[in-house]
């Protein structure tokens, strides 16, 4: 029997069996999936909560949306309960289903997405307080380092001071 040691071995044995069985790569779908649970420290990332729907008509196959991220920001109170700080809980936090670490799994399987920090933040002034907007916070300024800034589009500058010239 195969044993799969590492986690970039077991993301590797996922996104290969899947393009084999589906031939459907899967790989930006889980670079997604794993940088949003590390970015909201989602512990129930289990193989149940990884979906491919496929189409019985054309046999086409696409990714579920991103579902099952109840347990992420530390909200199951039980595990985490309220009366310890969330810093101290957060270094217990143990990810699922390829390590037990979310950032190894992130970056292995290549981290998915951009975010608008500024903007982000600035919606986020309009969240009534909570432990879960705290623990955001803290993970948007742990993973800056990480997930990369959306860069805005540049706009044109144009000088309308300058002549006009015919082409």
């Amino acid at each position: 029997m195969q044993t799969y040691d590492t986690c970039a071995e077991r993301i590797n044995y996922i996104e290969e069996f899947l393009y084999d069985t589906l031939e459907y790569d899967c790989s930006e779908y889980l670079s997604q999936v794993l940088s949003l649970d590390a970015l909201l420290l989602n512990p129930d990332r289990h193989f149940n909560n990884l979906g491919v729907i496929i189409n019985n008509q054309t046999g086409c196959c696409r990714t579920a949306p991103i579902f099952d991220n109840g347990a992420a920001l530390l909200s199951n109170y039980r595990d985490y309960p309220s009366d310890i700080p969330f810093e101290e809980h957060i270094q217990h936090v143990l990810a699922q289903p390829f390590s037990g670490n979310f950032i190894e799994q992130a970056e292995e399987a290549g981290i998915g997405f951009q975010l608008d920090y500024n903007g982000l933040y600035t919606k986020l002034l309009f969240e009534p307080p909570s432990r879960a907007l705290d623990v955001l916070y803290y993970q948007l300024e742990q993973m800056k380092y990480i997930i990369p800034v959306l860069e805005a589009p540049k706009i044109p500058f144009i000088n309308y001071d300058s002549p006009i010239q015919d082409i």
